[in-house]
């Protein structure tokens, strides 16, 4: 969960805390009462299932069939060894030319140390290695 801390745009509205996301809502069965402007949330079948996480802070997207960076936490070790924004993923652990899927699902394996070569902005190759944990 998060609080939205946005100075402009739509997530800037006044008295807006933030997004529930799918992973959030779908444990949970919920009522809207508007007349007191409540929501109330009962835990479901899906309460206790694991939430995945996502442990390099890095999110990836297709874009042109090439798997890039998104966007990359600014705390995380990814961004501290120079991965940016747009860069072009070339393998994650030796993997080429995979699934965005297949990616995704290495970069959700906490305590895995992993090796993703890149392709710069600069159009340099490069290499870094990176041990998958949470990002608190």
């Amino acid at each position: 969960i998060a609080f939205s801390s946005e100075s402009a745009g739509v997530s800037s509205y006044n008295g807006y805390l933030g997004i529930l996301g799918n992973e959030l809502i779908k444990r949970f069965n919920f009522i809207t009462d508007y007349s007191t402007k409540k929501l109330y949330l009962k835990p479901n079948l899906l309460h206790n299932i694991p939430v995945e996480y996502d442990f390099s802070g890095i999110r990836l997207k297709l874009e042109h069939g090439k798997v890039k960076v998104s966007s990359v936490v600014k705390e995380s070790d990814a961004y501290a060894k120079g991965l940016r924004e747009n860069d072009i993923i070339l393998a994650i652990d030796n993997l080429t030319d995979s699934p965005i899927e297949a990616y995704r699902e290495i970069l959700k394996k906490e305590n895995k140390e992993i090796i993703i070569q890149y392709l710069s902005a600069n159009g340099q190759t490069k290499e870094i290695r990176l041990m998958l944990k949470r990002l608190i």
